[in-house]
């Protein structure tokens, strides 16, 4: 079982990743320590990074899900997910999609035709939305001094952002940010609780 905790830069993804895991006795990743160096140096000086630039990244982060999957091992990953082809790319390792510059693609990807591999690959991944308004987010991150992201890409991340649909076929849940940390854990657990008793009946 793997959660992948999304939303732009400031939403709490770090904190309430490291919680999670602590609390499910899982491994947490923050996907920001593995970006490349070039990558860092661009969002440190308030560059937007493009999509050629975040496709080997995320290619990085698919492989590191499938290594929860193979190995039956829970995990946590802490990355911003933004387009609708970033989680395409995490669920399937396809880069097709970022040559294309993540046009929204209308083939079988994440239909339930799928094979069946692929299909409990994904099923296996619960995205969680971390979600809040942008002077909130804002305020947070004026707040922190260690993180390479000013708060000048906030703008640029709400632009970018996707807010996942349902035609995506993925497993999402969206958390208010505004809630405390432990009770956005609780309502993470009971959703991942719930969608495997469904999946026992």
């Amino acid at each position: 079982m793997a959660v992948v905790l999304m939303g732009v830069c400031g939403s709490g993804k770090s904190t309430v990743g490291r919680h999670l895991a602590k609390t499910a006795d899982w491994e947490f990743i923050d996907a920001d320590d593995h970006h490349p160096e070039t990558n860092k140096q661009k969002m440190a000086k308030g560059i937007p990074l493009t999509d050629e630039d975040r496709h080997g990244w995320l290619l990085t982060l698919h492989h590191i899900l499938k290594s929860w999957r193979i190995n039956h091992q829970g995990g946590v990953l802490a990355c911003s997910a933004l387009k609708r082809s970033y989680r395409e790319i995490l669920c399937t390792g396809q880069m097709e999609a970022v040559r294309q510059k993540c046009s929204v693609r209308h083939d079988s990807s994440f239909s339930p035709e799928m094979p069946t591999k692929k299909r409990a690959f994904m099923d296996s991944i619960t995205f969680v939305h971390l979600k809040g308004d942008r002077e909130v987010i804002s305020s947070r991150m004026s707040g922190r001094d260690s993180h390479f992201m000013p708060v000048a890409l906030l703008d640029s991340q709400f632009e970018t952002l996707e807010e996942p649909a349902p035609e995506e076929g993925i497993r999402i849940l969206t958390e208010d940010i505004g809630q405390p940390v432990d009770v956005i854990v609780t309502h993470i657990l009971d959703f991942i609780s719930a969608q495997v008793t469904c999946k026992q009946l």
